[in-house]
């Protein structure tokens, strides 16, 4: 769907991986890399997407470190489902479906997105993907910031994952501390 993308050999290991989760081969994936290599191209913006395309009805939550974020990721999904050559085309946007931070297919998928402290209120999901939930150094370096971060996965989103659900979080790690 993009005519600019570049292969890259750390892309394909990442997309093999990613192949292992939709698969149900593989459940919980980390991907850790410095900003700028890809993995929220490949983990937040594609990949659900494309769980989408062979999962019509899979419930998919994102989160990252702000809700602006995380609805930013799944804009860009949204947008693909849209696209002329979209792969699917039995598999659209619910006409009913206007927010960016919560939408649905008009298969019964679905995809939430939050950011970390952030809500997932009477949703479950199938995939629950992770990208950066930790901003950068300050907020790394914050205790108290980590501390939230943590709750928030497990009080909160983990615990909203349907049986066999998977998970990924990729990031760039800021701190020995943080979420991985």
């Amino acid at each position: 769907l993009d005519p600019t993308y570049e292969d890259a050999r750390h892309a394909r290991f990442i997309c093999e991986h990613l192949e292992s989760i939709e698969q149900g081969n593989l459940k919980r994936h980390i991907i850790l890399m410095p900003p700028r290599h890809g993995k929220s191209l490949h983990t937040s913006e594609r990949f659900p997407a494309y769980l989408l395309g062979r999962h019509p009805s899979c419930q998919i939550m994102i989160g990252s470190y702000g809700a602006e974020k995380a609805e930013d990721y799944s804009r860009k999904v949204r947008g693909l489902l849209q696209h002329p050559k979209w792969p699917w085309p039995d598999v659209s946007i619910s006409p009913q479906s206007r927010a960016v931070g919560h939408w649905e297919t008009n298969r019964g998928g679905m995809v939430h997105a939050a950011g970390v402290g952030g809500a997932f209120p009477g949703f479950g999901a199938n995939f629950l993907l992770i990208d950066d939930p930790i901003k950068g150094r300050e907020e790394a370096d914050s205790e108290v910031i980590r501390a939230k971060q943590w709750d928030w996965y497990t009080e909160s989103a983990r615990t909203r994952l349907a049986p066999g659900a998977a998970i990924v979080i990729c990031e760039t790690i800021w701190h020995e501390d943080d979420i991985v």
